[in-house]
């Protein structure tokens, strides 16, 4: 029984819901000094088998412009990219 009760502990702390969002580490690499650019930029999207959401986006080109994306606009970019699942 202690085994059932231990299982059913980690599956609710792996469930997302509204009160309790997917923990999320985002890793922005980007050379130093330079203006951010979606154009070029790749993003890989891991899911780890603890539930939380590992997000890696490179940023290859430099914005010679103005304006660079918002942090919105970057939001919205890496969650169009897929997700990949770690296993165990």
């Amino acid at each position: 029984m202690q085994a059932i009760t231990r299982r059913l502990r980690q599956l609710e702390e792996k469930t997302v819901t509204a009160e309790r969002p997917r923990r999320r580490l985002r890793l922005m690499v980007m050379r130093a000094g330079a203006r951010t650019s979606l154009e070029g930029a790749t993003c890989t999207r891991l899911l780890c088998a603890d539930g939380s959401l590992l997000e890696t986006v490179k940023f290859l080109q430099g914005n010679d412009g103005p304006d660079e994306p918002t942090e919105a606009e970057v939001d919205r970019w890496v969650d169009s990219c897929p997700v990949r699942v770690l296993s165990r």
